[in-house]
């Protein structure tokens, strides 16, 4: 009877359950009572934390709309801006936000990255092109030049200024 008891104290069980991420103790280790044994993050409701650029700050909002894409996976997980924090990194000058509300995903795991894409602005009655149709002289610059072709088949080298930029189409 004592050993089933001595047994019964052994046994060890999370009131939450998730992943381990964090292991101090080994199998046959005395622990001390209230010590640490493992660390454990619970996976119903992940949260993403990303650094934005504190010029973007302005335009992000909670509740605002946001894609999570893991490196593993090709496939983008909708989710919504949680909290925005306005206190802006100065060795960076990044602000961070958390994005979560996505469904829990096996790929997801607790220390993985990810990219973050939130939307900012929606734009409706627009033309728009595909990010590969406009030539830039630099990588991020407002203007840029489209060939267009006119009625008589014959190409043309149009300057445009870029306006809202989406993952698969630019506003021009």
């Amino acid at each position: 009877a004592s050993a089933h008891a001595q047994l019964g104290y052994a046994t060890i069980r999370s009131p939450i359950s998730g992943v381990i991420t964090g292991q101090f103790h080994h199998k046959g280790d005395f622990v001390p009572a209230g010590e640490k044994l493992v660390s454990i993050v619970g996976t119903a409701d992940l949260v993403v934390k990303a650094r934005i650029p504190d010029r973007a700050a302005p335009l992000i909002a909670v509740g605002s709309e946001a894609t999570v894409t893991l490196g593993s996976d090709p496939t983008p997980l909708s989710a919504t801006v949680r909290l925005v924090d306005r206190s802006v990194d100065p060795g960076s000058r990044t602000i961070e936000v958390w994005v979560g509300g996505f469904a829990a995903d096996a790929s997801l795991q607790p220390g993985s990255f990810a990219k973050v894409e939130v939307v900012t602005s929606h734009a409706s009655g627009v033309v728009t092109v595909p990010p590969d149709a406009v030539s830039f002289e630099e990588p991020g610059a407002e203007a840029g030049t489209v060939m267009v072709v006119d009625d008589t088949n014959t190409a043309h080298e149009v300057h445009v200024t870029v306006g809202v930029r989406g993952r698969d189409a630019l506003e021009i």
